[in-house]
């Protein structure tokens, strides 16, 4: 027959095994909402990774593939990021009026949404490109 040490010693080990399940249970969602967290954060950096590439790549081809004339133009990437690239014409304070240089502001915004709960996500690109000035005295 079991002694009344013994009885104690069997309900204290069933306490223990319930604190350790609470812990365990604890700690499971801990990492888990981490887990869930660090790949949310990695989608976020993928998609403005993405975002980052078709600014960069409109960016590009403005002076080389569309003129620089004064003006917008938009379009929707593959990926379906919609971008939007503004021209404008920047006079510089004390310019001339024939150089042999023009400079223009290149400025490029892309737009997208990552998901139906997050709000749309923009990101700009700004730069000064310069072109050849046909009418300038040579």
């Amino acid at each position: 027959m079991r002694t009344s040490a013994e009885h104690r010693e069997a309900g204290f080990s069933l306490i223990e095994t319930l604190v350790a399940l609470a812990v365990f249970t604890a700690c499971y969602i801990l990492v888990q909402q981490s887990i869930s967290g660090s790949w949310q954060l990695v989608r976020a950096a993928q998609s403005e990774e993405a975002a980052l590439a078709v600014a960069q790549r409109q960016l590009a081809l403005s002076g080389i593939e569309t003129p620089l004339d004064e003006g917008s133009a938009s379009g929707l990437s593959d990926d379906g990021y919609a971008w939007t690239v503004e021209i404008r014409r920047y006079v510089p304070p004390g310019a001339q009026a024939a150089t042999p240089l023009l400079a223009y502001w290149v400025d490029v915004n892309v737009r997208w949404k990552e998901s139906a709960l997050r709000p749309e996500r923009t990101l700009s690109l700004k730069t000064l490109r310069l072109a050849v000035n046909p009418g300038a005295p040579r």
